[in-house]
């Protein structure tokens, strides 16, 4: 059971998205999806699984690249991420677990695009670190 944060009982009472005011407009942007606009509504454990989902699939995409089929090994280097007591601090907030894991996603990919030297990929891991 998920507890509410101090962040997470503002947006859960008031229905605000907020984001925005701390440098984070794309968060406010992937919940005015998610929920149809506004209020934004308490849907967790939704935003949990769709970020642990995006995550899983960026970790997949970079443990072709890097491992191939050592998964063993592939599994200890991700735990180094999963298992981050700072991350799974953000795993425990209701509205930003979907955030969090999504940042850490995106940098993933955006790392994996930068190992091919063409523009067009420059050009992607660039704008995955910029959102």
């Amino acid at each position: 059971q998920q507890s509410y944060y101090i962040d997470d009982l503002g947006r859960s009472l008031y229905g605000g998205l907020g984001w925005s005011g701390n440098g984070r407009p794309l968060a406010d942007v992937i919940f005015y999806v998610i929920n149809f606009g506004i209020p934004i509504t308490d849907s967790s454990p939704l935003p949990l699984i769709l970020g642990l989902t995006a995550l899983v699939i960026s970790l997949v995409y970079i443990r072709d690249y890097l491992f191939g089929n050592d998964y063993i090994t592939a599994a200890l280097c991700f735990m180094m991420i999963i298992a981050n007591p700072f991350f799974i601090e953000n795993l425990s907030y209701k509205y930003d677990s979907l955030t969090m894991c999504l940042s850490v996603a995106i940098s993933i990919m955006a790392s994996r695009k930068s190992y091919s030297r063409e523009i067009s990929n420059i050009i992607i891991a660039v704008t995955l670190t910029i959102a």
